[in-house]
């Protein structure tokens, strides 16, 4: 029967709602997980999608979560079409901007940039944040991220599971992905695709 102030409650929900989507965005990675690991194992389903509306979708999912902090999308006036899974590449770019908030520190502004070169597509994620520890950036894309200052054990994870998953999915499209910092500040994370089938080995 404790009364408790607005501002208690208000933080108490905002505890709640942050709980709530990290299990939202843990899901939706296990699902991505579960749909590459399907009925052929390890084989995705491949269309011919045009990028810019992949962006697009990514771009208003995220939006629904975080419809505080712009995005920009630049891509080049010709449609570039490429062979993938879309629902799977969607789930990748939703990965890198909610990253890019949560982990981001201050992120006000997120900038897609998509082009086409040498037979890829090729898409980069930028933030104006805070940008990545150097002792962490080894240690991003392989889910096993080492805790430092007052990250909690629950968010710390969450960033490098849900990057692991980028890769996977990526590669599994023939792809490659990597992440550094700007020179004046923030993150970027490039990954690329072939813009046509091609055989390879995982």
């Amino acid at each position: 029967d404790e009364v408790l102030t607005k501002q208690q409650k208000n933080e108490l929900l905002l505890d709640a709602k942050k709980d709530a989507e990290w299990l939202c965005r843990m899901v939706e990675n296990l699902l991505s997980i579960t749909r590459m690991n399907g009925a052929d194992m390890g084989g995705i389903t491949k269309n011919d999608e045009i990028l810019e509306e992949v962006l697009s979708e990514a771009v208003m999912a995220f939006k629904k979560r975080h419809d505080d902090v712009p995005v920009s999308v630049s891509v080049p006036e010709t449609m570039i079409f490429l062979p993938m899974d879309a629902m799977l590449i969607e789930q990748v770019l939703i990965n890198l901007m909610d990253n890019a908030v949560v982990h981001g520190g201050n992120v006000s502004q997120i900038k897609i940039n998509a082009r086409e070169e040498d037979g890829k597509a090729i898409v980069s994620v930028a933030d104006n944040g805070r940008g990545i520890d150097a002792e962490t950036l080894p240690h991003l894309f392989d889910g096993s991220l080492q805790l430092s200052g007052n990250k909690s054990a629950d968010t710390t994870r969450s960033m490098g599971i849900g990057l692991s998953v980028c890769r996977s999915i990526v590669r599994a499209h023939g792809g490659d992905i990597s992440i550094g910092n700007l020179a004046g500040g923030g993150a970027s994370v490039r990954f690329w695709l072939p813009c046509e089938e091609e055989d390879y080995d995982e």
